[in-house]
């Protein structure tokens, strides 16, 4: 999502990116217009109209804004209620503002639910990223060794497959257990990870004795 908002015209696209879904509605308001650069009004029956008005000159600028909002299937029911509001502003003929919701599963099972109904009519285009298979998982840890400047072989070939067995392919458990490993091999001096050093990895990370 970041090197898709980069990717962007930002003379055309004001990107708002929202990290912490446990906001209340002024605050939500509040958020998008501080990312807007608009300093927010005092008093919440002010906020609403203020942020109307700067949807609304950015359109007449050719500006469109584009709200992601990240861990959104931690969003409380209000802030799902606001956020279909804020796409209905216009009666669906203009809206101002463009919507993307970055979630886990569980997102898209809470989103069939009648309360939420009919935001998630109007979700336009809906994308599930599959976890990586065993190559792909290899390849993604490789790629990020290679960005960091690492040249010759620091993860053992048993390390990969165990790594993928433990995470089925999971982008975030990935990070999380090769973030353990080579905080482990720094400390220990070791010159290649194997599946020895990530089984002590994963025996930590699960709050066990290794």
């Amino acid at each position: 999502m970041r090197a898709f908002a980069r990717s962007l015209d930002h003379n055309v696209y004001a990107v708002v990116y929202l990290a912490n879904p446990h906001l209340g509605v002024s605050a939500l308001y509040r958020e998008i217009l501080l990312a807007l650069q608009v300093e927010p009004a005092f008093g919440f029956m002010r906020l609403l109209p203020q942020l109307r008005a700067t949807l609304a000159s950015l359109a007449r600028k050719g500006r469109c804004v584009l709200l992601i909002v990240d861990e959104a299937h931690l969003l409380p029911p209000e802030l799902f209620d606001q956020l279909r509001f804020l796409l209905n502003e216009e009666m669906d003929s203009a809206s101002h503002i463009s919507l993307v919701l970055l979630g886990q599963p569980d997102l898209a099972h809470k989103l069939r639910f009648a309360p939420y109904e009919a935001l998630h009519q109007r979700i336009a285009v809906r994308y599930h990223l599959k976890p990586f298979d065993l190559e792909e998982t290899a390849g993604y840890i490789k790629h990020h060794l290679r960005i960091a400047g690492f040249q010759g072989q620091l993860i053992s070939d048993s390390f990969l497959a165990g790594a993928y067995d433990h995470t089925k392919g999971v982008a975030r458990k990935i990070n999380n257990i090769c973030r353990s490993a080579l905080l482990l091999g720094v400390t220990e001096g070791k010159q290649i990870l194997d599946e020895t050093d990530l089984k002590r990895v994963i025996h930590d990370l699960e709050g066990q004795l290794g």
